[in-house]
C-alpha cells in the first residue's frame, strides 16, 4: 500500500501542476531534446567495427569535443529540471518567466551527491553482474533469477540513497547514513515501487513506439512528451520520499 500511495502521489503531482510543470522545464527540456538528437548525430555510423575497417577509431576529435560539451550542458540542464521542480513541490518557488531560476550552488551539490550515489549504485551493479556471471557458468537458470533479483536490488538501493538529492536542492543537510536510516523497513515496499515505475513506463513508451512507426515525426514528438512525463514522475518520486520520510510530510491525495 505505502508503495501505491507514494507512486500515486508522485503522478498526481505531475498531471495535477503540469502547467507549472511545463513552465519550470518546459523550455529546458526542449533544449535537452535538441541535445539528444545532437549528441546522437555525432555517434559514428556503423559501429567501431566500420571505423576500423576504414582505419578510424570513432569520432573525430572535433566531434568528440563537441559531444563532451554537450553531454555537459545536457547533464547541468538536467539538474536544472530537477532543482527546480524539488523546490516547487516542497517550498512552493514558482519561476517567473518560464526559465526557472538559476541556483548555482544547489545545482552544484545536486551534480556532487548525485556522482556519490551513482559511484554506489554502479559499484552495487558490478558486484551483481560478477556474481551473476559467476552463477551462469554452473546454473545459468539460476543465474537468471539472480539478475532480476540483482536489477531490483540496485533500484531499491537507489532509492534508499535517493533522499539526499531533494534535501540538498532545497537547502537541507542530509548525509547518506541519514537517508539510509530514514528509509529503512521499506526495502518490500520499494521493490514494489521500482517495479510500478516500469510498468508506467512501458505503458507509455509502447504505443509511443507504434506511433513512431507509422509516423515518425509524430513518433518523435511522442517520445519527446513521454519523456518529459517520465522524467517529471521520476524527480517528483524522490520529493515524494524525500518530504514523506524525511520531513514527515502527509500522502494527501
Amino acid at each position: 500500500m505505502t508503495a501505491w500511495m507514494l507512486f500515486r502521489h508522485a503522478v498526481l503531482i505531475v498531471a495535477r501542476n503540469w502547467r507549472e510543470a511545463l513552465k519550470i522545464s518546459g523550455v529546458l527540456y526542449l533544449i535537452i531534446a535538441v541535445f539528444d538528437l545532437s549528441i546522437s548525430s555525432q555517434m559514428p555510423q556503423g559501429g567501431m567495427g566500420n571505423g576500423m575497417a576504414h582505419g578510424e577509431f570513432g569520432m573525430s576529435p572535433t566531434n568528440m569535443l563537441l559531444s563532451i560539451v554537450l553531454i555537459a550542458a545536457y547533464i547541468i540542464i538536467s539538474m536544472w529540471i530537477a532543482v527546480a521542480w524539488h523546490r516547487y513541490v516542497l517550498l512552493e518557488e514558482m519561476p517567473s518567466g518560464w526559465l526557472p531560476t538559476w541556483n548555482a550552488p544547489a545545482v552544484g551539490r545536486y551534480f556532487g551527491k548525485s556522482l556519490l550515489i551513482m559511484a554506489i549504485v554502479i559499484a552495487a551493479a558490478l558486484c551483481v553482474g560478477l556474481s551473476v556471471t559467476i552463477t551462469a557458468v554452473f546454473a545459468p537458470p539460476i543465474a537468471v533469477f539472480f539478475g532480476l533479483a540483482g536489477m531490483l536490488f540496485v533500484g531499491a538501493l537507489f532509492y534508499r540513497l535517493c533522499p539526499v538529492l531533494p534535501a540538498v536542492a532545497v537547502g537541507e543537510s542530509l548525509s547518506i547514513r541519514d537517508a539510509w536510516h530514514q528509509t529503512r523497513g521499506l526495502f518490500s515496499s520499494i521493490i514494489l515501487l521500482v517495479l510500478l515505475q516500469f510498468m508506467l513506463m512501458l505503458a507509455i513508451q509502447i504505443p509511443v513506439v507504434l506511433i513512431g512507426s507509422l509516423i515518425p515525426f509524430l513518433g518523435l514528438l511522442a517520445q519527446i512528451a513521454a519523456s518529459w512525463f517520465l522524467t517529471l514522475v521520476t524527480v517528483s518520486l524522490l520529493t515524494t520520499f524525500y518530504g514523506h520520510f524525511v520531513q514527515e510530510r502527509p500522502l494527501a491525495d
